[in-house]
C-alpha cells in the first residue's frame, strides 16, 4: 500500500511540474501575440504549433507513468502547474 501512494505522489508532483513547463511553454507564445499583434489565421497558426508537440507529450507522460490509466490528480495537477 505505501508503495502505491509514493506512485501516485510521484505521478501527482511529476504532473505539477510537466504543468509548470506546458504554462512556461505557453508564455512564450503568449508574449509574442502580446507584443506583436496578428491576423486571426496566425494566430490559428501558433496555436496549433503550440498544441501539437504537447499532445503527444503529455499522451506519453501519463501512458508511461500511469500505464495508461486515467487518474483524476494527474490532469489536476497539470492544471495546477500551468496556472
Amino acid at each position: 500500500m505505501v508503495q502505491f501512494a509514493n506512485t501516485e505522489s510521484f505521478l501527482f508532483f511529476s504532473s505539477i511540474l510537466l504543468g509548470f513547463f506546458v504554462g512556461f511553454y505557453y508564455e512564450i507564445f503568449r508574449f509574442f501575440r502580446l507584443a506583436f499583434p496578428h491576423p486571426d489565421l496566425l494566430i490559428i497558426a501558433e496555436d496549433l504549433c503550440f498544441l501539437l508537440p504537447l499532445s503527444p507529450l503529455l499522451i506519453f507522460f501519463h501512458y508511461a507513468l500511469n500505464s495508461g490509466i486515467f487518474r483524476w490528480f494527474s490532469i489536476a495537477g497539470c492544471v495546477l502547474g500551468f496556472l
